[in-house]
């Protein structure tokens, strides 16, 4: 609902003349319903010392929903004259903060019209904006003021803090200041070298107000001691150590430094160059410090941004952000990729860390170099050189090992086979197949023939090798030879588009389904496991003309929270299932021991009857519930606990499978239950 306080400060810079003025007691021209005033009583003593009781009919000061409100009011107001004064519904929406507005114009004319509708806008709203202040005399002449006064820029409206050091904006030097005032309690710690406590330094660094980070080359030792303090782990209102007590003087001896700052309000004053730059300085991407100037002109109608230079002093991230993300390890490639949506990396720019402004924050060195001509408020010197003379990376177009991913590449190189060349001439696979297979024979021959021993020939060609003199026998062509030609074609060819691209076979994928249907092998390998046929019901499941909760399944789930007065306490739910009707019985335990089992069981009895078998798994209350049960029954106690026909039976240890029966109504009861148990809300004892 308010606007944001660096945006309102950002639209103050851009343009030559500035303005501004603040809401007359905003919060009370917001008016309440008539059914909201009650909430707002106060007493107040009458003029008989009577205590009379009183109702605010506006919003007030020091409510939460005040500055929500009246912002909204006030913005309600500015869309409904949208229409007829859209530029100042704009400045009305986006240019205020809290009651303070600050706008700012390229003429004089401008700024007295944008002013003036503004005033208008209000004025039909109830609202009254005064005491204007601009840089220029002309502009407070037409809005009827005398002279511009020293503005402060607050970002706790309505708040009793008060702050060690404030932004102000002097109109006649149009520059920011900054005001030290001190109090009085911290006077001894911040001006005098008191040893302060940690509950007083911590005090002291949070009261620093700096929205735009003018002064973060100082403030930002401030926050580096906070943390320093916090691993110390020393208490609230023990004293600092040696070695932060002398950082902390250091840091407090610098704050004389603060009242001779002047930064200019406007932009185009620090540089007369028209890119917009940014320095950061983070070798790591996690966060990046940075500090944008010169000219922030991208909003200007007549001088846009045709350029932007984006400098890091790692040439490490440098050649991160130029080259492909996806190479590098996530944390580096997510935060690379953030980087290059919203950015060119071809603006990235390598800067050494010596002119790198960025740098002041984190390098403490010899002291902080914090003054109106420091680079941290004029940028670096290069900047106000020709192009040519700026830092160049050395390593440009080179390829870092830092975080690359370790790449795992697997290939399979297929050669060409030359005899699958040759038998370019067959056009049917059992041919082919046959060819091979016999190919296959040739070799085995051969070998034969070196070994001595009979070649195997095929049927009708035995006459010619005897002819020869090679002793030979008849023998078909085997199985194994035609799967070995089967395989070395399926290697070579691998797809039906491999085959297409060599062959043309009719029916291509017909004769492929075929030769997989009869392949072996691949049977097995596409073969997919056959369900295995359930075994039979106990017969306690399908038992007939039996009582409800004859033979019953328990089982424990759980646990639940319940709430006892202030206290959560544990509660868990015996489950018992009917085998045959599939009944459920609930019983609450109040622990996992034995006795609690025991009770349970017995209110289980007491409403349903003793059961002719009990089932469960094997744990360790169950166990001690039937060991007590027999001793019991042993001792003649079976006409207060259970029947003599009663036997508890415990499934096989590891055999899970055997406890679907009681398993599966324990998840239909929790998802019941859920319910009144998941829904946030605290369960109460008796309610379980």
């Amino acid at each position: 609902m308010v606007a944001a306080l660096s945006a309102v400060i950002n639209s103050f810079r851009e343009r030559r003349i500035a303005f501004g003025g603040d809401i007359r007691e905003m919060f009370h021209q917001a008016l309440v319903r008539p059914e909201d005033r009650q909430a707002q009583r106060f007493l107040f003593p009458g003029p008989n010392g009577e205590v009379e009781i009183f109702v605010m009919d506006v919003v007030i000061f020091g409510s939460n929903c005040s500055p929500c409100s009246a912002q909204f009011v006030k913005n309600l107001n500015a869309q409904e004259h949208a229409g007829e004064f859209p530029e100042a519904a704009d400045a009305i929406i986006r240019k205020h903060y809290v009651d303070d507005y600050f706008d700012s114009a390229d003429t004089e004319a401008e700024a007295v019209r944008r002013a003036t509708d503004v005033r208008n806008v209000h004025a039909r709203g109830g609202f009254e904006i005064r005491n204007w202040v601009s840089n220029s005399k002309e502009v407070l002449r037409q809005l009827g003021e005398a002279d511009s006064m020293v503005k402060a820029l607050e970002v706790d409206k309505g708040s009793q803090t008060e702050r060690i050091l404030g932004v102000l904006w002097d109109p006649e030097e149009d520059a920011f200041s900054f005001s030290t005032e001190i109090r009085d309690d911290l006077q001894p710690y911040v001006r005098e070298g008191a040893w302060p406590t940690k509950r007083i330094a911590l005090r002291c660094i949070a009261s620093m107000f700096d929205p735009k980070q003018f002064l973060a080359p100082l403030l930002i030792h401030g926050r580096i001691i906070t943390q320093d303090l916090w691993r110390s782990g020393i208490g609230w209102d023990e004293r600092l150590k040696e070695e932060h007590y002398k950082r902390w003087q250091q840091w407090t001896k610098l704050f004389y430094l603060i009242d001779g700052i002047r930064v200019p309000r406007c932009y185009l004053t620090f540089s007369p160059m028209l890119e917009m730059q940014r320095m950061g300085a983070s070798p790591t991407l996690d966060s990046t410090t940075a500090k944008s100037f010169t000219a922030h002109s991208s909003k200007r109608r007549q001088s846009p941004v045709k350029r932007r230079f984006l400098w890091c002093d790692s040439d490490t991230v440098v050649s991160w952000i130029k080259s492909d993300q996806r190479r590098y390890k996530p944390f580096v490639a997510h935060r690379i990729g953030e980087i290059v949506s919203i950015t060119n990396p071809k603006e990235w720019h390598w800067v050494g860390t010596k002119c790198n402004p960025a740098d002041d924050l984190t390098k403490w060195g010899k002291g902080t170099e914090i003054k109106s001509e420091s680079r941290w408020y004029r940028g670096p010197d290069f900047l106000y050189r020709g192009e040519e003379e700026w830092p160049k990376q050395d390593r440009l177009g080179v390829e870092v090992a830092e975080e690359l991913r370790a790449s795992v590449l697997l290939h399979h190189i297929v050669l060409p086979d030359s005899l699958i060349e040759r038998m370019c001439h067959i056009s049917r696979w059992p041919v082919m197949v046959r060819t091979v297979a016999t190919v296959f024979r040739f070799i085995s021959n051969c070998r034969r023939r070196v070994q001595k021993k009979p070649i195997e020939a095929l049927w009708g060609s035995s006459k010619r090798s005897g002819v020869r003199g090679f002793p030979s026998v008849e023998v078909p062509l085997q199985q194994k030879e035609y799967l070995a030609a089967e395989n070395l074609l399926w290697k070579a060819v691998q797809a039906v588009n491999e085959v297409r691209q060599r062959f043309y076979i009719p029916r291509l994928r017909v004769q492929i389904d075929k030769v997989m249907r009869a392949c072996t092998w691949f049977n097995i390998r596409k073969a997919k496991p056959s369900v295995p046929r359930m075994a039979p019901l106990p017969r306690q499941r399908l038992a007939a003309r039996v009582d409800p909760f004859a033979y019953v399944g328990i089982d424990y789930f759980g646990p639940l929270e319940v709430s006892i007065g202030r206290r959560k306490e544990k509660r868990w739910v015996a489950l018992f299932t009917c085998m045959t009707t599939r009944a459920v019985h609930l019983e609450v335990a109040y622990s996992l021991t034995t006795e609690s089992c025991k009770m349970a069981i017995r209110r289980f009895v007491k409403r349903r009857g003793s059961p002719s078998e009990i089932f469960s798994d094997n744990g360790t209350n169950f166990v001690g519930a039937n060991r007590d049960l027999m001793r019991e029954l042993n001792a003649g106690c079976a006409d207060t606990f259970t029947s003599a026909k009663t036997r508890w039976t415990f499934n096989p240890p590891s055999a899970p499978h055997m406890d679907g029966a009681w398993e599966r109504m324990v998840r239909s009861v929790k998802d019941a239950m859920k319910a009144f148990i998941d829904d946030g809300r605290n369960v109460a004892n008796r309610a379980v």
